[in-house]
């Protein structure tokens, strides 16, 4: 049920980077100057916790494909309507979730 919960938001969050850019909404855009350095700190800080400090992975059967459709989507649409900014976090936050799996599985 966790897994489900955390694909709906990162859909939400898909379909609103994709809605506020292609109608250029300015709340969409505030509203993701506020999230998204916040997840981009929260992903620093879960990639470079120590040992103990991990957190337990949600047991999910979403693939992981999906996950990276989504960040290609999020980062795509800022980009190709020139969000610079936000493309720039989103691509980090995509690269660190990547690093972070391959750490996580190699233990």
């Amino acid at each position: 049920m966790k897994g489900i919960k955390q694909i709906a938001w990162d859909i939400v969050i898909a379909l609103l980077i994709v809605a506020g850019t292609i109608l250029d909404l300015n709340a969409v855009r505030i509203g993701l100057y506020v999230y998204t350095p916040i997840l981009l700190l929260l992903k620093i800080g879960l990639f470079f916790s120590s040992e103990s400090v991990r957190l337990k992975r949600l047991k999910t059967q979403i693939p992981d494909w999906i996950y990276h459709l989504l960040y290609a989507i999020d980062v795509g649409f800022l980009i190709a309507f020139r969000w610079w900014v936000l493309a720039a976090m989103w691509a980090v936050i995509w690269t660190i979730s990547v690093w972070h799996k391959k750490k996580r599985e190699s233990k």
